[in-house]
C-alpha cells in the first residue's frame, strides 16, 4: 500500500535520540522543507531595543539587496571595522585627496565639502545609485541578513534584477564620479539564498508594478525605493498572516489605519479592524511554520514543490477515495508522534481535546482532511502556550512585532496601538496609488489604497482630503466626491 511517510525516518531531523538510537523527544528546529519567513526565536526586548534603529531605518535592507543582487559584498577590511560608517567616511576622504591635485593648504576644504555635502555625521548620504552598495545596517545581525534576503528573494525577479543593475551605471555631474571612484572597492561575491515559499503573488505582482513605475524616474527611485521596501515588507507578511490563519477559507481582512495626528477612541473602526485584529493573529506564526514544515515532510509530487494549506487541499482534492484515506492516516501519524514525544506539556495533554473541538466548531471545520491538518497545528500551538516554550513562540513573532512598532503603530495610551501613517508615508502610498496619471479621482485612490491593504473610516478619509486641501493637491469640481481629484505628486 502506498505511503505518505515513514514519521520516525523522514522526522528524524526533529528528534533527539538515546544512546541506543531510539526516540527520547521531538525538538523544535528551523524548518528545512518550506521556509515562510527570515526569523527565529531570539528576538527579545533587549535585542529590540538594539536593533531599533535597524527596525525602522530600511537603507539597511536596500544596501542589502542591492549587493545580493550585483553579486557582491563588503571587502573584509570594511566588514572588519570597528564603526563602519568611521572607516568609509575616512576612505573616501583619503581617496578624494590623493585623486585630485590640490594645493595642501585647500586639502582640509576639499575635505569639509565633500564632508558636508556627501556624510551625515558617519553615514554616507544617498547621492547617486551607487551610494546604495554601501547603504548597510548601524548594528550588524545575522537574522537582519537573512530578512534582506527574504525581501530579494520574494519580490525581486530577474526583471527588476535588470533594473537595479541598470540604474546603477548612468551619467553623473563630477563630483559624484569623484565620490564614486573613491569608495572603497566591493569584491565578487557568489550568494547561496534559501529559497522562500511565496504566499501571496497578488502582492508580489503589485510589488512589481509599483517598483517599475518608481524606476521610471531615477531621482524617485532614489529617494524613495525605501520606503517602497519597507511597507511591501508589511503589506506581503501582514496579509500572509492572515491567510495562514485561514487555512483553507481565505477572507477578506481590511486593515484599518489613521494618521499619527488624529484622535483615536474604540468607537472607531481601526480600533477592532486595526493592529488588534493583525497583532490576535501574528503571535501563532511559529506554529505555522513548524506545522507546515512537518507536512512538507509527506511524499507529494514535485522534489523541488512546497505546500500551504491551500495547496496541501487542492493536492487532497485530486485523489481517489483510497489515496485520501492514506493522506489522511499519514497526517494524524505525524500528530501522534508528535504529541508522544514532546515533553513537558501542562497535563500531560488532558485538556488538549476538548480545546481543540471547542476551537474546531468555532472554526466550523467539518472535512476529514482538514480537520486532520488543522489537529497537527493546534497541537503545536497547544504545546507552546501549555509549557515552558511560549517565550521562543513570542520571539519568534516579535522580530514583525517590534518592526510595526517602530514604523506603522501610535501608542494610543490607554486604547493601546494603532495602524497609523505618517504625512511621508501617506503621501509615498498615494504617489503610487496615482502612478503615471495626471490626477485621479478621490473615490478611485481609496479604491488603490485598498488594493494595497490600506483601508480608512470616515474620520481617517476626512482627515486625508483636509491634509490634500492644505498642500493643495486636491482639485474640486464640486462637493460631490465624484467631482474631486487628488493631483500628482511631483
Amino acid at each position: 500500500m502506498e505511503t505518505y511517510i515513514n514519521v520516525e525516518e523522514d522526522l528524524k531531523g526533529y528528534f533527539v535520540l538515546d544512546q541506543d538510537g531510539t526516540i527520547k523527544e521531538f525538538k523544535h528546529r528551523p524548518p528545512t522543507k518550506i521556509l515562510l519567513f527570515p526569523y527565529n526565536t531570539k528576538m527579545e526586548p533587549n535585542l529590540g531595543k538594539v536593533l531599533k534603529q535597524d527596525l525602522k531605518n530600511f537603507d539597511g535592507y536596500v544596501g542589502k539587496c542591492y549587493r545580493m543582487v550585483l553579486q557582491k559584498d563588503f571587502s573584509n577590511e570594511l566588514k572588519s571595522a570597528k564603526n563602519y560608517g568611521e572607516h568609509l567616511k575616512q576612505t573616501v576622504l583619503e581617496n578624494i585627496v590623493a585623486q585630485t591635485k590640490t594645493e595642501p593648504l585647500l586639502e582640509d576644504k576639499l575635505r569639509a565639502i565633500v564632508d558636508s555635502l556627501y556624510f551625515d555625521e558617519l553615514n554616507l548620504v544617498k547621492y547617486g545609485p551607487q551610494a546604495q552598495r554601501y547603504l548597510n545596517w548601524a548594528t550588524p545581525n545575522n537574522t537582519l541578513d537573512k530578512t534582506a534576503a527574504f525581501i530579494k528573494d520574494v519580490f525581486i525577479d530577474e526583471e527588476l534584477e535588470k533594473l537595479f543593475a541598470a540604474h546603477d551605471i548612468h551619467e553623473e555631474h563630477m563630483l559624484n564620479q569623484l565620490v564614486n571612484s573613491s569608495l572603497p572597492a566591493l569584491k565578487d561575491y557568489d550568494y547561496t539564498l534559501s529559497s522562500y515559499h511565496v504566499l501571496d503573488q497578488d502582492v508580489v505582482r503589485l510589488f512589481k508594478r509599483d517598483m517599475l513605475y518608481l524606476a521610471s524616474n531615477k531621482k524617485s527611485f532614489l529617494n524613495d525605493v525605501e520606503k517602497l521596501f519597507k511597507f511591501y515588507y508589511f503589506f506581503y507578511v501582514s496579509r500572509a498572516v492572515f491567510r495562514l490563519n485561514d487555512f483553507f477559507s481565505p477572507k477578506d481582512h481590511p486593515l484599518y489605519f489613521t494618521l499619527e495626528e488624529e484622535t483615536f477612541s474604540e468607537s472607531r473602526r481601526a480600533y477592532d479592524a486595526g493592529w488588534r485584529q493583525l497583532e490576535s493573529r501574528i503571535g501563532n506564526l511559529f506554529s505555522h511554520a513548524i506545522g507546515l514544515d512537518l507536512l512538507n515532510h509527506l511524499n507529494l509530487p514535485g522534489s523541488n514543490k512546497t505546500y500551504d494549506y491551500m495547496a496541501l487541499k487542492q493536492h487532497y482534492e485530486g485523489l481517489d477515495d483510497s489515496a485520501k484515506e492514506i493522506l489522511i492516516l499519514a497526517v494524524k501519524g505525524i500528530s501522534e508522534v508528535y504529541q508522544r514525544y514532546v515533553p513537558d506539556v501542562e497535563g500531560d495533554w488532558q485538556d488538549f481535546d476538548d480545546q481543540f473541538v471547542s476551537s474546531l466548531n468555532k472554526r466550523k471545520i467539518t472535512d476529514a482532511f482538514e480537520v486532520a491538518v488543522y489537529k497537527l497545528w493546534f497541537m503545536i500551538e497547544y504545546q507552546f502556550e501549555h509549557s515552558g516554550r511560549r517565550k521562543p513562540k513570542g520571539n519568534y513573532a516579535n522580530w514583525f512585532v517590534f518592526f510595526c512598532r517602530e514604523n506603522f503603530l501610535k501608542n494610543r495610551g490607554r486604547n493601546g496601538f494603532s495602524l497609523s501613517l505618517n504625512h511621508s508615508m501617506l503621501l509615498f502610498l498615494t504617489k503610487l496609488c496615482i502612478g503615471n496619471h495626471h490626477k485621479i479621482r478621490l473615490k478611485d485612490l481609496w479604491l488603490e489604497y485598498k488594493a494595497r491593504g490600506i483601508s480608512f473610516d470616515d474620520a481617517s478619509q476626512q482627515a486625508i482630503i483636509s491634509l490634500f486641501e492644505k498642500i493643495n493637491l486636491l482639485e474640486k469640481k464640486s462637493d460631490s466626491g465624484d467631482a474631486q481629484y487628488v493631483k500628482a505628486i511631483l
